[in-house]
């Protein structure tokens, strides 16, 4: 990972505390903020604190000309609270395919990805 990102540990939480209680006021009506991790099966782990997307994240990622990464990358990108944008940026950089995870669980969390059921009547 990259050289300016600390992981989300208890001692990063509790640093953090102050950011994060002011994220969930601003954020706390659009869907509030989630940690997100993704293990690594070489311990190269990554954990960031993102905020729900709204429609309009959602719209803006999801333009036609970009490629399905491109749309991954952005919606992640407009989403990040931590680490900062420049440093996710540099991570993605190295760990191109990052993206995607990251993408789906902001995804789930806009509930866009769920599924309805339907009874004969």
């Amino acid at each position: 990972m990259d050289m300016a990102y600390e992981p989300l540990t208890d001692t990063k939480l509790a640093e953090l505390q102050s950011r994060i209680d002011g994220w969930k006021a601003k954020f706390g009506d659009q869907g509030g903020i989630r940690s997100i991790e993704v293990p690594d099966e070489e311990g190269d782990d990554f954990s960031g604190i993102f905020r729900v997307p709204t429609k309009d994240d959602l719209e803006r990622s999801s333009r036609k000309e970009l490629s399905n990464m491109e749309s991954d990358t952005q919606l992640c990108m407009l989403c990040v609270l931590y680490p900062e944008p420049e440093v996710l940026q540099g991570i993605f950089r190295k760990s191109w395919g990052l993206c995607v995870p990251i993408s789906k669980k902001l995804l789930q969390l806009s509930k866009v990805t769920r599924e309805a059921r339907a009874k004969k009547l």
